[in-house]
């Protein structure tokens, strides 16, 4: 059976072999690399004792290289090269000079406020691609865990050891209706006097509908009906031609307010709910997503 050996180039001796070749000795290397030069003399024999070849010839006191050591300084030159561009790939990734920022939030239609968020975060990021993954709409909180988002708009704390909240602002609930509705004149209503309506809300199951959960289920409250719908638009659309109803945040339902809609209080004790943005922990979360948190809180208006 043959003896099978593998040697592995460690990037200390590819290091070592393009700075001799650029310096013309082991003194001016030994300077720049800041080590010994009996220490570059130790690691340029291993390279020649490993594969039984001379790197370098001296010729007029200058070290030169062979034909194989310029045969190694190709990989060097290669694999240095490719190192260095990382490198600079990772500090701009770093700074937001040139980085994708995912995000995505808990309704495929609240993005009234991106336009101005994005203005004020160009400013200092320009360079970032922000994305938003609607895919990850119901159920950011895993793909943010499973690393397929950078940041998710959420209204609860999802008690994870694994992410930071960044507290955004609080926001009223509020009851919206058709005009034509029984209840459209009240100016506030609370949630007893809607069990006797159809609830129209989003596609989430009743167990995951933190609304539902903090208007009815937490009073043991069941409106008569429930609808499930994916647009607020649709949503709104319909409750302008039937008895229904719908529960939505201030800041979410601002964009949409007409005269055939009616934004009631809900309830004599406010009911809100806390906004917040969510990242994975990091010992040293990256600039560019700081700093579209920071624009949130400045300009995420309700």
């Amino acid at each position: 059976m043959n003896n099978i050996h593998i040697y592995t180039m460690e990037l200390r001796h590819l290091r070592l072999i393009r700075t001799v070749h650029e310096t013309g000795s082991l003194s001016a290397s030994a300077s720049r690399l800041f080590l010994s030069q009996s220490a570059l003399s130790h690691q340029l024999k291993e390279i020649e004792n490993e594969f039984r070849i001379e790197v370098f010839t001296r010729v007029n006191k200058k070290m030169v290289l062979t034909p194989a050591g310029e045969r190694l300084l190709i990989t060097a030159n290669r694999i240095m090269n490719e190192l260095d561009r990382n490198e600079a790939d990772l500090k701009k990734l770093i700074s937001g000079e040139n980085a994708e920022l995912r995000i995505s939030t808990h309704c495929y239609t609240f993005y009234h406020w991106l336009s101005k968020v994005l203005r004020a975060y160009s400013r200092d990021f320009n360079g970032v691609d922000v994305n938003i993954i609607t895919e990850a709409t119901y159920d950011t909180v895993n793909w943010l865990e499973a690393g397929k988002l950078d940041l998710t708009i959420i209204n609860f704390d999802p008690c994870s050891s694994n992410l930071n909240l960044y507290k955004l602002f609080d926001d009223e609930l509020c009851v919206v209706l058709g005009a034509a509705h029984p209840l459209s004149g009240r100016k506030m209503i609370e949630p007893e006097e809607l069990i006797d309506y159809t609830f129209f809300t989003y596609l989430t199951p009743q167990y995951k509908n933190i609304t539902y959960k903090e208007v009815f289920e937490s009073r043991g409250l069941e409106p008569a009906e429930t609808k499930r719908i994916q647009i607020t638009e649709a949503i709104l659309e319909l409750l302008k031609f039937t008895n229904g109803f719908t529960v939505l945040s201030k800041w979410a339902i601002k964009p949409y307010i007409s005269r055939d809609l009616r934004v009631i209080k809900l309830s004599r004790k406010k009911i809100c709910r806390r906004w917040y943005a969510a990242t994975l922990k990091y010992e040293k979360t990256p600039l560019y997503i700081l700093g579209f948190i920071k624009a949130l809180k400045e300009n995420y208006k309700i």
